[in-house]
């Protein structure tokens, strides 16, 4: 079975668990009639298929987890394997799944972007020019816009409280026809006026010169309670990062990112802006 964000998180959670107990592996085994190599295949989200609700309370409530600390873990085990993308019928690859259940659990996501308009934020004529010119596969352009038409719906998602995205100016650059950009932008700027939505932009000029953001983008999605991956997206796949050691550097750079960007109201007047030179173009 594919170690999803979702079943990672279960398992760091029920070892995180453990060791707060106090308890090694062979005394928890010892209280559940278990061996201590299933205990450590429990921690490690060897589940076989799924894992057993009652499995997971047993072991909770063996360690001695308090009521208020077992619920959000027995939410992660009834949620482990919602199937939220499949009733659109996309064929969707291990990885994509896995980033759709992941911003499905995000109570905050924050995400940094260099080069082109993010995912999450693009239009369905902004997706199909840039996947054009960039896929070298080009026979399944369709199936690529509207995953990251799915994708968006994480934004009616009652867990999700925010969703900040940095962008470089670079980003505004154009992809497509003017309409093309004409329509993204105008979508952005739409998208910027929800309450959760926060887009903002790093100028491209001598005053900014170079900062974090430039080495590339990511997307931060935090889980709350401390626990979160990184998204790192490449030409036609992505890596996750979900060790907190290697998450904490990607925090900070987000959140030196966020001081140098404009404001969002200067962003909002800058998007415009480039929206209107591309009004100009198309006239």
């Amino acid at each position: 079975m594919t170690a999803t964000p979702r079943r990672r998180a279960l398992a760091r959670e029920l070892r995180e668990a453990r060791r707060s107990s106090g308890l090694s592996m062979r005394q928890v085994g010892d209280r559940l009639g278990w061996s201590e190599s299933k205990v450590s295949r429990f921690e490690r989200g060897v589940f076989g298929s799924e894992p057993d609700y009652d499995d997971v309370l047993r072991f909770l409530t063996a360690i001695g987890q308090p009521q208020s600390r077992q619920e959000p873990i027995l939410r992660l085990v009834r949620e482990i394997n919602e199937p939220v993308w499949w009733e659109f019928g996309l064929e969707l690859s291990t990885q994509t799944t896995a980033l759709l259940d992941a911003e499905q659990r995000a109570h905050r996501i924050l995400q940094t972007s260099v080069t082109v308009v993010p995912g999450l934020l693009q239009t369905r004529n902004y997706s199909r020019a840039l996947l054009r010119e960039t896929l070298l596969d080009t026979g399944n352009i369709d199936e690529y816009v509207e995953m990251r038409q799915v994708r968006k719906r994480v934004f009616g998602y009652r867990k999700l409280d925010e969703y900040a995205v940095v962008l470089d100016e670079s980003t505004l650059r154009p992809i497509g026809t003017a309409d093309t950009m004409v329509e993204q932008l105008e979508h952005l700027r739409e998208l910027a006026e929800e309450p959760k939505i926060s887009i903002t932009v790093v100028r491209n000029d001598l005053d900014t010169g170079s900062y974090p953001g430039l080495a590339g983008g990511f997307e931060l999605i935090d889980f709350g309670h401390d626990r979160a991956v990184v998204h790192v997206e490449h030409r036609s796949c992505g890596v996750f990062v979900d060790d907190p050691d290697d998450v904490r550097p990607f925090r900070e750079v987000a959140d030196r990112v966020r001081k140098v960007a404009l404001s969002e109201r200067e962003s909002a007047e800058l998007i415009a802006e480039y929206a209107q030179q591309y009004r100009r173009r198309k006239g």
